[in-house]
């Protein structure tokens, strides 16, 4: 254990660590061995339960035989997908006779969450790349951890400013969200929308609090998550904004769909944004036309594969959501609780343009009901 701990702690960003959690870390580590050209993971798999280390050797990351970057000792790899929890984009292969730490992902998180962790997460996220060899796909706002992102302080009020008071300092700092601190462990958010929606058209007072078109609590996300992962969060929740905030609850700033998304990939929230506005099924047919045109932005911005698999099976969970909405409308209210369910290629968020929709129909009731349903769920 203690050639372990010495290596480790040699390296970043396990050099941050006391001692006494690099030695609790060490008792989790597992050696591995991988001949030259074995694969350490696959594109596609995941995501990771663990991440490696290289004690001695060479490892390459390649993108469909592509080298993007080649790693030497004391070189971290797999942090990435772990913490993004989707499939890998990249493949992982011993350049040579390598010799491989493995830890479990849970243990590293310590380490990767303190300051010195974030900052090796965006150094490492360019990479030294081989000779010759490109890796701008690394520098995409997606890829990095969402620290790196916001930018400036978030304008932080209180409950009892007025409306007027936040807009006039949102305009100040030029911000479009401001945030709320309702408690020690609870946040509001208002953004230039919320304004528009609530007090122009609402007809909200400007004198009025702004607890009176602030949205509470806020979805937030701490500040390791990365681009890709929260970009899904902000389709999947229909919202441009999210703040990001250290599990203690320090606010790190504001992360808005612009910081987050190259200008070709934000088509995809466009589209978003009008399948909830849609208020007719025609209006969502030619809503999901977007969708052909908003995959062709995402694969021009570099997004991966596997991310825009998981952007396509939101655009359709939310197309369905609101198709249930306009029907029910018309319906009534459901004469019993009821579910869908998105099975499948969509329920495992790895749906291609010509996935099928795999869908079933849940509510209470009988057994009969199942051989003939009740007239209110056919026409559903």
């Amino acid at each position: 254990m203690h050639d372990i701990v010495e290596f480790l702690s040699r390296h970043e960003p396990f050099d941050a660590l006391p001692e006494d959690g690099l030695e609790d870390l060490s008792t989790s580590v597992e050696v591995e061995f991988f001949g030259a050209g074995e694969t350490v993971f696959r594109q596609g798999e995941g995501p990771l339960q663990h991440v490696w280390v290289v004690r001695r050797g060479q490892i390459e990351l390649t993108d469909s035989e592509r080298v993007l970057d080649v790693l030497g000792e004391g070189e971290l790899f797999g942090h990435r997908w772990t913490l993004a929890g989707l499939p890998i984009g990249i493949e992982a292969r011993a350049a040579e006779d390598t010799l491989l730490y493995r830890l479990p992902a849970d243990r590293v998180m310590t380490a990767l969450a303190r300051p010195a962790g974030l900052r090796y997460l965006a150094e490492t996220m360019h990479g030294r790349s081989a000779p010759g060899v490109s890796t701008g796909v690394a520098l995409d706002p997606v890829h990095q951890p969402v620290a790196q992102l916001v930018n400036g302080s978030p304008i932080i009020g209180d409950p009892d400013w007025t409306v007027r008071e936040t807009a006039q300092r949102m305009d100040a700092a030029g911000d479009s969200a401001a945030l709320v601190r309702v408690s020690d462990q609870e946040l509001g958010i208002v953004t230039d929308s919320d304004l528009r929606a609530r007090v122009v058209a609402g007809g909200v007072a400007p004198d009025a609090p702004v607890t009176e078109v602030m949205s509470s609590p806020a979805f937030t996300v701490t500040p390791e998550r990365y681009g890709a992962d929260v970009m899904l969060e902000m389709l999947d929740r229909n919202i441009r904004h999210i703040p990001v905030v250290w599990p203690h609850g320090e606010v790190v700033g504001i992360l808005s769909d612009r910081d987050l998304l190259v200008t070709e990939s934000r088509s995809a929230f466009v589209l978003r944004r009008a399948i909830e506005e849609a208020a007719s099924p025609e209006e969502l047919r030619r809503a999901a036309a977007q969708l052909r045109p908003a995959i062709i932005g995402l694969h021009h911005a570099r997004i991966s594969p596997a991310e825009i698999a998981s952007v396509i099976a939101v655009v359709v969970d939310a197309l369905t959501r609101r198709l249930i909405q306009l029907q029910v409308g018309e319906l009534g209210p459901p004469p019993r609780p009821l579910m869908w369910l998105a099975l499948g290629s969509l329920g495992r968020r790895e749906a291609v343009l010509s996935s099928d929709l795999d869908s079933g129909l849940v509510w209470e009731g009988e057994a009969e009901d199942a051989e003939s349903p009740p007239p209110y769920f056919r026409a559903l």
